[in-house]
């Protein structure tokens, strides 16, 4: 961002033209939010610039070995099951979304399990430009043409709420990105500074390596840090509840927590990983305090024990009665399951209802502070969905 300030300087200075192609819904040197959605869904249906047949480089262009990332002393991470690259593959997981896993989106996102598959997987494409929000949003409205034509059809039922959902989520792709733009340092000051305060988390090292290392004690929330961990993605969903774990039930600070999810990620974008960060840890002042429950999380969203199982193996003999609060088992019960509290699992890293319920508490409380609720007025302005107004739905 400060490069791209300063090329533009410099062409400004040498009289020369810079021209910036956006391929997303950012729009430059807005004051407030009142007209950026407008701008953003012009931009995005506007036709696609159509696909060049040749690109001419300069004659008797001499380029330099392109370094191999041994020579650049970087190591490849190693992820389970990582996606191919490239703009093939993109499309390729585009389309086999939107004609055949994109189904059931709207009823399956939001499990770890189904979310695998039943989410557009296309993150990491679209944070590494291999995709962009415009080509997304008009294979997506394609579609929506052909699933109008014949929605009953075995091809096209389950589609139409699907694909407008997952439009909805383009939207707020776009909403979130912005944000970036207006602040440019969300990743070490939150937009409502005076809450932050307020709150005045500390790091505590006990809590933040039981939390990364997905060592909590609470097996679902576990389960699904160690399966970030080894594939570098998860569900939406989960994301805000590793988040909103950490600020409050831990009441760790969102910096910290924050940059090491950033680091998992191999979607990271950082206008929405920010902002979502600074929502789910209620440092904004506009939104509401999110404090998930991870004992309703996963007795919704994995009843079985089915993915506790596979990515906390401590737990792998422990029976569906127990597998969500494996603490509640007898000595006997932990023995005969062969997993014993404090030596094979841990207990749990504090009482998970009785802290959720304090951090609460404490996020309302400096909530209602009138230096908070003032600059709530001014972070609404720059950053707060319109779509309210408009009577649409939040995403």
């Amino acid at each position: 961002w400060q490069r791209d300030k300063l090329v533009a300087d410099w062409c400004d200075f040498n009289q020369v033209n810079f021209i910036e192609h956006p391929s997303n819904g950012v729009v430059r040197k807005l004051r407030t939010r009142d007209d950026w959605k407008k701008h953003r869904d012009k931009r995005v249906s506007a036709e696609l610039f159509p696909r060049p047949s040749k690109l001419p480089s300069p004659n008797d262009c001499q380029s330099d070995e392109i370094p191999t990332m041994d020579q650049l002393g970087l190591d490849a991470r190693v992820l389970e099951n990582r996606p191919k690259p490239g703009e093939v593959a993109a499309l390729a997981t585009l389309n086999s979304f939107l004609n055949e896993r994109g189904r059931n989106y709207r009823k399956g996102m939001s499990s770890p399990i189904t979310g695998e598959v039943m989410c557009s997987r296309i993150s990491p494409y679209l944070s590494a430009g291999c995709l962009t929000i415009k080509q997304v949003f008009h294979h997506t409205v394609s579609r929506q043409r052909q699933v109008k034509v014949d929605p009953r059809s075995a091809d096209n039922r389950g589609f139409t709420s699907s694909l407008t959902s997952f439009q909805s989520r383009l939207a707020w792709h776009c909403h979130f990105m912005q944000r970036l733009e207006a602040e440019a340092t969300m990743d070490e000051t939150a937009i409502n500074p005076e809450l932050d305060e307020l709150l005045n988390r500390e790091l505590d090292q006990r809590k933040f390596i039981a939390w990364r290392d997905g060592k909590t004690g609470w097996p679902f929330f576990d389960a699904c840090m160690r399966y970030l961990t080894a594939t570098g993605w998860i569900n939406f969903r989960m994301r805000a509840m590793l988040q909103s774990v950490a600020s409050y039930t831990l009441w760790l600070p969102w910096q910290a927590t924050g940059t090491h999810l950033a680091n998992l990620f191999m979607d990271y974008e950082p206008g929405i990983h920010w902002s979502q960060v600074q929502m789910q840890s209620g440092v904004t002042g506009i939104n509401s305090v999110r404090a998930y429950s991870v004992g309703k999380q996963s007795t919704d969203h994995d009843p079985d024990g089915e993915f506790i199982r596979k990515w906390v193996p401590e737990l792998s003999n422990v029976p569906a009665e127990h597998i969500h609060e494996p603490w509640l088992m007898s000595q006997v019960e932990q023995e005969q399951y062969n997993c014993r509290l404090g030596i094979d699992y841990p207990e749990p890293i504090v009482d998970e209802k009785s802290a959720r319920k304090a951090g609460i508490s404490m996020s309302y409380k400096a909530k209602g502070d009138a230096a908070v609720k003032r600059r709530a007025k001014i972070v609404f302005d720059i950053h707060g969905s319109r779509s309210r107004q408009s009577g649409r739905s939040r995403n």
